[in-house]
């Protein structure tokens, strides 16, 4: 396991370290890096909107600061979930073991897909009604949403899948849905390229 807070690494590093074949950071530490690049993005529009924003920044401040910290418990879920999947075939209890590390796997890219789904929100509202120069930047955020909850989601089903548990599934796959069709509504807004 890592000593550094991944979020403190300089993103060439990051990059690098993801590259690697080993197994983190991987799909839940990208999902978290895109919906904090997401999130300040937000912040960073809501704040030229004005006062009539200023719970869009307070909300995507704060989600910045919990994708940190999920980003480095997505780490520790899993190689919690490794160990299991480790254990000899036979012994006994391994299978509850697998199924209990699996759900909490399962704990932190569902918490992104909350986040996501939140933020996608706030950035769909202001690539409308924001600072008109700042629309594209929420547009931005608004994809990197989805794309941080579809990575997340995808998680969520194969960890939360082995735990025989439907309801994180089900969670995440109604924050999907709901991403997909805010955003699919906003791309319908946006007026056809120049050219």
């Amino acid at each position: 396991m890592s000593t550094d807070s991944l979020f403190t690494l300089p993103f060439e590093t990051i990059l690098r370290r993801t590259s690697q074949r080993t197994a983190y950071p991987g799909g839940g530490a990208a999902s978290a890096m895109a919906c904090a690049s997401a999130a300040s993005l937000v912040a960073m529009a809501a704040r030229y909107t004005g006062d009539v924003a200023a719970h869009a920044v307070t909300d995507a401040e704060s989600a910045i600061d919990q994708l940190h910290h999920l980003a480095d418990e997505d780490e520790v879920g899993f190689t919690e979930l490794m160990e299991a999947w480790a254990e000899h075939k036979d012994a006994p209890g391994r299978r509850e073991r697998v199924a209990a590390a699996a759900l909490r796997a399962a704990e932190v890219p569902l918490h992104i897909c909350r986040l996501g789904a939140q933020i996608a929100a706030h950035a769909a509202w202001l690539a409308t009604e924001g600072k008109r120069d700042l629309r594209g930047d929420a547009f931005a955020a608004a994809h990197l949403c989805l794309a941080a909850v579809l990575g997340s989601a995808r998680l969520v089903e194969l960890n939360a899948g082995q735990a025989a548990d439907p309801a994180p599934v089900q969670e995440a796959r109604a924050h999907v849905a709901s991403t997909r069709d805010l955003v699919r509504r906003l791309d319908d807004a946006q007026p056809p390229p120049a050219g």
